[in-house]
């Protein structure tokens, strides 16, 4: 007999893990497939459902509907998701465009000089 997942949560929270195995085989694609979706990296999002189950086993107790498990899963996968984005953002340094063009004017001058050398003069732009 199949039992539903609010049955498979009771279980787990008696302590059957094999319960919880259950569930997890359930929705082990589903998660996979949504993480995925947002982290567009297949192995990194395997890491990631592993966590969404870990912490799902941990924070079951919380689940005050067993019977909303799928939709609870799916917005601690979303967040987890959100979470893993934040910290891989690489950190960001201000823009001084005065040093950025004081650096560069120089190299596309230089670069500017060279490539149109072969060109005839109405083509050519100061700069």
């Amino acid at each position: 007999m199949k039992k539903n997942d609010a049955e498979l949560i009771r279980l787990t929270l008696d302590g059957d893990d094999t319960a919880f195995e259950k569930l997890v085989n359930k929705y082990r694609r589903a998660v996979h497939a949504l993480v995925w979706s947002k982290i567009e990296d297949y192995h990194i999002a395997e890491e990631l459902t592993q966590d969404v189950f870990l912490k799902a086993y941990q924070k079951l107790e919380s689940l005050k509907k067993p019977q909303s498990f799928a939709g609870w899963l799916y917005v601690s996968a979303s967040r987890r998701c959100i979470a893993w984005q934040r910290k891989k953002r690489l950190p960001t340094i201000p823009f001084d465009e005065t040093k950025v063009l004081s650096i560069l004017k120089p190299l596309i001058h230089n670069m500017s000089l060279k490539k149109i050398n072969g060109y005839p003069k109405k083509h050519n732009v100061k700069l």
